[in-house]
């Protein structure tokens, strides 16, 4: 396997032309690391000036790591990097394994964890141009709590008898646990690469898993093939694997590191063997198995309950049955363990057959002979498939809301949620207040019940529409012996603030409202009348007459008399009212008579009694400019 591996590297294509480093790895231009005099010695680096002449060349360097860290096998970290030029660098273990990193972007740089042992490095042009680029490496101790009891850090020094650590898995269905601990702490971008060896002692199932810090996990068979990996299933890698019992000298490794660089600190490794047909007698001691996978089970001897486990990582539906002569009963437990359903022949023949609907979880399978007396062979399988999940989204106008049942949508504030495929989903719209519910549009339609089928991406438009508030009036009305002005009345709307005026006229005082809501601002809720009382106040009447043409009027108002008129006004007592005159063109104003006198054209009466007073207007036309002779004069006058 290591010559294919190298093979791969061999095969990229390179230039003809002549170059200054190599172009395979078993060409590979050396690249001595200088340790530094410092007072620890533990760093060493190297520089080395390269060119890609031609577009496709590739420059293969060997870097040896020293041993300077304190331990004869302790590594450190690498940092290998170009500057100059627009490269790729990639690093590869003893093996021809890849050490770049998949967190690590940089295409440029690589900084990996590294044992005591040679690595490759390939440099090459990110396009297809040509150029020249400066490579440096740089080498440093990190410190580990133990370094005798570390893990190895590469697989080529694990499978070459470096390995300090490793895990015999002996007894089956018990797990085997290790507590490690994830030995870099220095620096927040590198992955701490932890190889364990495992020895199998019986052909069947292999779990492995980790708890403590997030990890990633790889199963590596003895030649350095990747079984299996995990990256996350959920917060730690989680992996089923068959394996083999191999021949002496011969395993299988396992390889851990943090799933991202910042990542550090203790994990617990949990590992535990499955042999085949040999099943676990209880929940505690459950074999572990894929939900997808096909597991051989032996009821022997007779009356035994054969236990599995499973991890659900969602929702789903779970099929379980058996194949074989054995007539079969099965029961599908929760983690409690509770019994979530059962089955004695819906399979083929005599076999069980269970369908469930499951959520992500922990569950058993019990299998068992109908018969308690009885034995036999059998072949449980177990498949699952995925909830598929379809989106429902609610667009609310807004004034009110719309909830779902089954729960997820709380519209409003939640407008959109993921249901499983067949779900029927029931909408219902709440009209928040001074709102109304127009109707639904979308996946539905009218005002009624929403009902949505989910056999595909849905969407359900809820109307809502403003109540326009109601109008009332406010009618305002005089009461009373005396006369005044009052406003404020109209139609407003509801719970609009209304002020209703009162103005009393001279010779009376307003009194007050009725009702005595009216007295001051209030808020509009219903049709209403406000009745503002006027007193006619105790005075005197002042008449006027007046003859010929003019107008008389008073302040205060009261008397407005025109030509030859008679008028008439009460005033309170001690009022003083003025009365002014003004003719008429072409007549004149010959003066007062009564209560007021002379020949100015106002004069003021103090209404201490009944008054009377006279005007007199005469046309101003010159009549003693006529001659008297014959009584012309007197008889056109």
């Amino acid at each position: 396997m290591v010559f294919v591996l190298l093979g791969v590297l061999a095969a990229v294509p390179v230039t003809s032309f002549a170059d200054d480093h190599g172009d395979y790895p078993d060409k590979a231009t050396s690249l001595p690391l200088d340790v530094h005099h410092l007072s620890d010695r533990r760093r060493a680096s190297a520089t080395i000036d390269a060119q890609i002449e031609s577009p496709g060349d590739i420059d293969y360097f060997e870097i040896g790591i020293p041993s300077l860290c304190g331990n004869t096998r302790a590594g450190g970290i690498l940092t290998v990097s170009t500057t100059g030029g627009s490269t790729v660098v990639d690093l590869f273990d003893a093996v021809g394994r890849s050490l770049r990193p998949d967190g690590f972007d940089d295409p440029s740089t690589i900084r990996q964890t590294v044992a005591v042992e040679n690595y490759k490095v390939r440099v090459r042009q990110a396009g297809s141009g040509i150029g020249s680029y400066t490579l440096e490496a740089d080498f440093h101790c990190y410190f580990e709590t133990n370094p005798d009891e570390d893990e190895s850090n590469s697989f080529s020094s694990a499978a070459g008898g470096a390995l300090q650590v490793s895990i015999s898995v002996s007894a089956p269905y018990e797990p085997v646990s290790q507590n490690l601990q994830s030995d870099f702490l220095g620096y927040t971008d590198v992955f701490d690469n932890e190889y364990l060896r495992v020895h199998i002692p019986k052909s069947g199932t292999l779990e492995i898993f980790t708890t403590g810090i997030d990890t990633y996990g790889e199963l590596i068979d003895n030649d350095g093939k990747t079984l299996s990996s995990d990256g996350d299933d959920g917060r730690n890698f989680h992996l089923f694997q068959s394996v083999d019992v191999l021949p002496y000298g011969k395993y299988y490794y396992l390889l851990v590191r943090n799933l991202r660089p910042e990542i550090k600190g203790p994990y617990t490794l949990v590992a535990r063997l499955a042999a085949n047909g040999e099943q676990g007698n209880s929940p505690d001691t459950a074999t572990p198995i894929d939900y997808d996978s096909t597991t051989a089970g032996d009821i022997y001897p007779s009356g035994e309950n054969d236990f599995f486990r499973l991890d659900i990582p969602m929702n789903g539906i779970l099929e379980l049955t058996t194949t074989g002569n054995t007539d079969t009963y099965g029961d599908l437990l929760s983690s409690e363990p509770r019994q979530i359903a059962a089955d004695d022949d819906s399979g083929d023949g005599r076999n069980f057959r269970i369908t469930q609907p499951v959520t992500a979880g922990t569950y058993y399978v019990r299998v068992r002979h109908v018969e308690s007396d009885a034995t036999g062979k059998y072949t449980l399988i177990s498949s699952f498939s995925p909830q598929v999940d379809l989106p429902l989204t609610v667009n609310n106008s807004g004034g009110g809301t719309v909830i779902s049942v089954p729960g997820g949508i709380d519209c409003g504030a939640t407008c959109a949620a993921d249901f499983a495929d067949g779900t029927t989903v029931e909408l219902t719209a709440t009209p928040a207040t001074g709102y109304a519910f127009s109707g639904w549009s979308g996946a539905c339609n009218g005002i009624g019940s929403c009902s949505v089928s989910m056999t595909t991406d849905r969407s359900v438009a809820a109307t809502f529409t403003e109540i326009p508030p109601p109008e009332y009036t406010l009618t305002v009305n005089v009461a009373g012996t005396g006369s005044g002005t009052v406003g404020g009345g109209g139609t407003y709307v509801e719970g609009n603030l209304v002020t209703p005026t009162a103005s009393a006229d001279a010779g009376s005082t307003f009194d007050g409202w009725t009702p005595a809501s009216c007295r001051s601002a209030f808020a509009l809720t219903a049709d209403t009348t406000c009745t503002a009382t006027f007193t006619k106040i105790p005075g005197y009447t002042l008449r006027l007459s007046s003859t010929g043409k003019g107008i008389v009027t008073s302040s205060p108002d009261g008397i407005d008399c025109g030509d030859d008129c008679e008028a008439s006004a009460s005033y309170p007592i001690g009022t003083r009212v003025t009365l002014t005159a003004q003719p008429e063109e072409g007549f004149q104003f010959l003066g007062w008579g009564g209560a007021c006198s002379g020949t100015a054209e106002t004069c003021q009466v103090t209404m201490d009694a009944d008054q009377a007073v006279r005007a007199e207007f005469e046309d101003d036309f010159c009549w003693e400019c006529l001659p008297s002779r014959g009584g012309w004069r007197s008889i056109l006058k």
